[in-house]
């Protein structure tokens, strides 16, 4: 798994780009994923540090971003879902459309398993996956997405609600040793 997240304070210290981007080029070396937390009074630029890291990762081919903004303490499953739909072009698509949209992207991901189609193609319509299976569904699609360059997970006001706290540990957790 090469998605991009460890857990720092970089929003106040001299040097947050230079931080952010050694934790990038770790992530590219070790195969690993990494989680930041930046912190700060509201206006203190915690939005714009991360516009920077996609910006630069994205002109450089060192990255891509993925955004999910939390609000509440029920809105994870709403905030995960809706990012990983911008991800694959689905947002507002209904039914047969987001079928095939959907399809489409799992194949140009290379998903082939079968189970995790289905569970993807549940998910991503909006119906309720139990348990943390959702979170390993999540799990897998953003591994195949940063297959081939690494993701940066933006999960902006995580903090909102515990569910997307869970999420993050399980991506972290997940991870090989």
């Amino acid at each position: 798994s090469r998605l991009s997240m460890a857990f720092k304070d970089v929003a106040k210290k001299k040097g947050e780009r230079d931080t952010l981007w050694g934790l990038l080029t770790q992530v590219h070396s070790e195969q690993r994923a990494h989680a930041v937390v930046i912190g700060g009074a509201a206006g203190v630029g915690k939005s714009r540090l991360c516009q920077w890291i996609a910006q630069r990762a994205s002109e450089t081919g060192a990255g891509q971003l993925l955004t999910a903004r939390f609000s509440g303490a029920d809105d994870a499953d709403a905030a995960l879902r809706n990012m990983l739909l911008r991800r694959f072009q689905a947002q507002g698509l209904e039914e047969q459309d987001l079928t095939e949209r959907l399809d489409y992207a799992l194949d140009e991901l290379r998903v082939r398993n079968p189970e995790l189609r289905q569970h993807a193609h549940t998910l991503l319509s909006g119906s309720k996956l139990q348990g943390a299976s959702r979170y390993v569904v999540i799990r897998l699609l953003l591994e195949a997405i940063s297959a081939e360059r690494p993701a940066i997970l933006v999960l902006d006001d995580v903090h909102a609600g515990i569910d997307g706290l869970r999420f993050a540990r399980h991506l972290l957790n997940a991870q090989v040793v």
